[in-house]
């Protein structure tokens, strides 16, 4: 016995798709079809885009160069070397480099994680 109320409308329930089962649908659509990789989405303004030089880019608008190797001169600009950044502008220079104005502690670092040699204490 089917009960009908006044605005109502019979549907078995197999056919109603409700908003919540569209949205999915749609989602899954736009995550199988949108590749958003970093190195596949270009977001910046069309000023900042870059040139393309083979398996390098020149962003002219930042006066820097990611070239993906380890070490670039470019006389006055930043280089980008994956890890870290190399600002030479304004910098004094002699026929063998650049002149450093600091000083390395690299060899005054000791290592916590070495245990000091115990020695056997006379009792």
């Amino acid at each position: 016995m089917k009960h009908f109320f006044k605005g109502s409308v019979d549907t078995p329930l197999t056919s109603v798709d409700t908003m919540l089962q569209t949205q999915v649908k749609i989602m899954q659509n736009w995550s199988s079809s949108v590749d958003t990789r970093s190195s596949s989405v270009d977001t910046r303004d069309s000023s900042q885009k870059t040139q393309s030089t083979g398996s390098s880019s020149v962003d002219t608008g930042l006066s820097s160069v990611d070239t993906g190797s380890s070490s670039v001169d470019t006389g006055s600009s930043s280089v980008y070397t994956g890890s870290s950044s190399v600002d030479t502008r304004g910098l004094p220079r002699n026929p063998s480099g650049l002149i450093w104005d600091s000083v390395s502690t690299l060899d005054q670092v000791v290592s916590t994680l070495e245990a000091f040699p115990v020695t056997p204490q006379k009792i």
